[in-house]
């Protein structure tokens, strides 16, 4: 057969896993596989005469553009002949179903390959990752050069927010993390770092621990600098005879090469390799003249290589709760960094697990760690800053690193981002996206940093949470402008029924207040006071 795979063209992080092993899954039957990203023009998709598309879905909110695809490939091809898999596929299936027609829609995990209509029973989810098809798109995503992986599935919590007790329901100890990491090397070449998709990596038992992490020694993850990386110039040598490689390959390999004049102008070998680049840039026939000039480039090459360490990224957090120092005594044998650890609940069991989880890790000699922190739920907005400014004295009291993630719950039957939480609301979470979009969505340690951006006490968080959007994202130049000041005198003078007041007039556009602080603060919130127009007015 024809196949292919597509994913929708929405931004994201990592690759598309489950594409990566249904590519496996039909290459291994001998049937053409083409990746593409988006809608594909419909003499493109006649040309290649395609027997099945399989697309596969993200988050809810990306809803309306995959549903939009999928509507775009079945005017190309009958839609008994479509395939939808993925986390939204999932999780909304009825209404997925409801809004496509006849497309076959793949709930869960593919461990059995009849349900793709075939005489075959092969467990697709145990395959490994085709990375060969990252290179048929222009699209580069950021984690696409890691290993990918999974070591457990699924999750014994079953917390009301979370969507992996409907995704992976039974929680099991893959144990093929070997086999899965050879097979890579084997056909794809090393890649230097190791993402691990686990959702609860502390619920294996203590032995099941100990062969992880044997393993993932015995595969070169050890605290010594030991990998060599694979330039973007040897990376094209290995893909060039794919035939679906995409131009930015050789593209890449051209750029790096020029790249490394600057490091052996002044060696020895500077006028051979500058009169070599001249030569590359003069050639028409770019790809015969790189590959007879390779003993010339690796030679050179060669003797600016150093090895480097290598991490270990457990990317969906631990769990604190089940963190013992057995069990970290045997993980932070790895090259963790950071070690990533769940905060999404402020009671005081959930801190005392907290800070339990961090002294825990330190101790076994881990100084780098990242959390996230799950805001908008059942929560009060008080509690994300009592979690933040915990991590400040955390990372203090133990001169440690500590970054701290906060992710808005968004409920995984929604298809859009507009949830509020019933302790939130509209101005509220629009103050933490204008912090969080100042930070690039991290908070780092440091009480200056943490003060300026979240306030010193609860009664200064409110206040910024208060602040006109643009007088956050732009904190610098309205305080110089002298304008923050202007709104402070005022908000400074309201009680607490005039903050009540004046915020049922920030959340309800047709509310009405007589306040007489209230009617003087508003226009602060107009769009004339923007920082565009006043700067273009300077």
């Amino acid at each position: 057969m024809n196949i292919l795979l597509v994913e929708p063209n929405y931004k994201n992080k990592y690759p598309p896993m489950g594409l990566m092993k249904i590519s496996t899954f039909h290459k291994n039957r001998q049937d053409s596989v083409v990746f593409y990203k988006g809608n594909m023009a419909e003499n493109e998709f006649r040309n290649l005469s395609i027997d099945r598309v399989y697309i596969t879905t993200l988050f809810t909110f990306y809803y309306h553009k995959t549903v939009e695809t999928i509507k775009h490939y079945s005017k190309h091809i009958d839609p008994s002949c479509i395939y939808i898999g993925g986390i939204m596929a999932s999780l909304l299936t009825e209404q997925l179903q409801q809004d496509i027609g006849n497309c076959h829609i793949l709930i869960g995990q593919l461990t059995d390959a009849e349900v793709l209509g075939l005489q075959d029973h092969t467990n697709i989810d145990m395959l490994p990752l085709d990375y060969s098809i990252l290179d048929e798109i222009e699209y580069d995503y950021p984690a696409g050069d890691n290993y990918l992986s999974y070591t457990t599935r699924g999750c014994p919590n079953h917390c009301a927010f979370c969507a992996v007790p409907l995704l992976e329901p039974n929680y099991q100890f893959t144990n093929n993390i070997r086999d899965q990491i050879e097979n890579v090397n084997s056909q794809f070449g090393q890649k230097r770092n190791l993402l691990l998709l686990d959702n609860n990596i502390f619920n294996l038992s203590v032995d099941q621990m100990q062969k992880l992490v044997n393993d993932l020694k015995a595969v070169g993850f050890t605290k010594e600098p030991t990998f060599i990386k694979q330039t973007p110039f040897e990376q094209y040598l290995t893909k060039r005879h794919n035939e679906r490689m995409h131009p930015k390959i050789l593209s890449r390999a051209i750029d790096f090469l020029k790249g490394q004049h600057q490091k052996l102008k002044n060696s020895k070998h500077g006028d051979a390799y500058k009169e070599f680049l001249d030569q590359l840039d003069t050639t028409n026939d770019k790809d015969n003249f790189l590959v007879a000039n390779t003993e010339f480039i690796n030679d050179i090459l060669r003797m600016h290589k150093r090895p480097l360490k290598r991490f270990i990224d457990f990317n969906q957090g631990l769990e604190a709760a089940r963190i013992t120092p057995e069990k970290m005594e045997l993980l932070a044998q790895l090259p963790l960094n950071p070690v990533r650890i769940a905060f999404d609940h402020y009671n005081p069991a959930a801190v005392e697990n907290y800070r339990r989880a961090i002294v825990t890790a330190y101790e076994c000699g881990i100084n780098h760690f990242s959390n996230y922190m799950l805001y908008n739920f059942d929560d009060r907005p008080d509690s994300l800053w009592y979690r933040l400014k915990l991590n400040i004295d955390l990372a203090k009291e133990l001169h440690i690193s500590i970054f701290s993630f906060p992710m808005k719950y968004m409920p995984i039957s929604k298809t859009d981002r507009s949830h509020i939480g019933p302790h939130w609301n509209k101005k509220y979470l629009q103050a933490i996206s204008a912090i969080l979009l100042v930070t690039k969505g991290v908070v780092a340690q440091g009480e200056n940093f943490f003060n300026r951006a979240f306030g010193t006490d609860i009664d200064e968080f409110y206040r910024i949470l208060f602040l006109p959007r643009d007088f956050i994202i732009y904190r610098s130049f309205y305080e110089t402008q002298g304008i923050t000041q202007q709104w402070d005198a005022i908000y400074r003078e309201l009680s607490k029924e005039g903050k009540d007041e004046l915020l049922n007039a920030l959340v309800d556009t047709n509310y009405q207040s007589a306040h007489r602080l209230v009617q003087k603060l508003i226009p602060f919130y107009n769009k004339e006071y923007t920082y565009a127009q006043l700067t273009r007015k300077g």
